[in-house]
């Protein structure tokens, strides 16, 4: 469901060469094979930087607009949506795609560890070679 709003809304994200610290919290590596990533301070000419504002600014309308009384099947949320969880995922898509992120923060403080590890190298290589036995 989520990935159909998004779809529908993917017109309102932006990529754009030029970092601006209010406007992005997400970004692109162009030279990389991988997606979104958030911005933690390293800027790069391959950087492609997603501005999420008007997509945010919808959201805010959607849920503005169901508590109105409007249908969320009338506003493209699908069939599927359901009330009061809906407006939970909407919140979540917010806390995902905004500047502070809660699913980002620790609940706890690193602490460190003294203590020995053991890296298994080709352990996929490995696993194979006992199947194949």
């Amino acid at each position: 469901m989520v990935d159909r709003w998004l779809d529908n809304w993917s017109h309102l994200l932006t990529l754009e060469t030029v970092f601006g610290p209010q406007r992005h919290h997400l970004y692109v590596d162009t030279a990389q094979g991988t997606g979104l990533r958030r911005i933690h301070g390293e800027h790069k000419p391959t950087h492609r930087y997603v501005a999420t504002d008007k997509l945010l600014d919808q959201i805010d309308v959607v849920k503005r607009t169901i508590k109105a009384g409007t249908t969320p099947a009338s506003l493209g949320l699908g069939e599927d949506f359901r009330l009061p969880e809906g407006y939970d995922l909407l919140d979540r898509v917010v806390a995902k795609w905004s500047a502070v992120s809660n699913l980002d923060r620790r609940r706890t403080p690193r602490k460190t560890e003294n203590s020995r590890w053991e890296v298994i190298r080709d352990l996929h290589n490995i696993c194979q070679c006992i199947q194949a036995d």
